[in-house]
């Protein structure tokens, strides 16, 4: 997998106020095959410093990576965590990737499966710049 082509879809625009912390939040549904998972959300908080994310884009970064092959959430978590690091180098970011598990099969009929269907599996990475000392703001919901 190459991040470069990966990242080509992740285009960026100048901060309107870099000199102010806010929190940005961008999600989609990615059309990726995640192995026992369904449904996955990708959810990206950050809070800009120079760049921002450009938002249309966005949506084209989440569709292309499913030309990739992601063998757990944590991999898609840790690849787009890196993207935008790489890309955005914003003052801080968090990426989580939810999925709910699908129903596990069992070759012996005496045994509950080894997972439950719908059962959440979330993963969530965060990053900061070294010097910043701001506090991540809590989005809407969260306390």
């Amino acid at each position: 997998m190459d991040p470069l082509a990966r990242r080509d879809g992740l285009l960026t625009r100048p901060n309107p106020a870099p000199r102010h912390d806010y929190l940005v939040i961008l999600d989609g549904r990615p059309r990726v095959d995640l192995p026992g998972l369904t449904d996955p959300l990708l959810v990206v908080r950050l809070v800009p410093d120079r760049l921002l994310i450009d938002g249309p884009a966005f949506a084209g970064y989440i569709a292309g990576l499913g030309r990739w092959s992601w063998p757990g959430p944590e991999d898609l978590t840790l690849a787009v965590l890196d993207d935008i690091n790489n890309e955005v180098v914003p003052r801080w970011v968090q990426v989580e990737v939810r999925a709910s598990q699908t129903a596990g099969r069992s070759d012996d009929h005496d045994q509950p499966a080894n997972r439950v269907a719908g059962l959440p599996h979330r993963v969530i990475a965060e990053d900061r710049q070294p010097l910043w000392r701001g506090r991540p703001p809590l989005s809407i919901g969260e306390s």
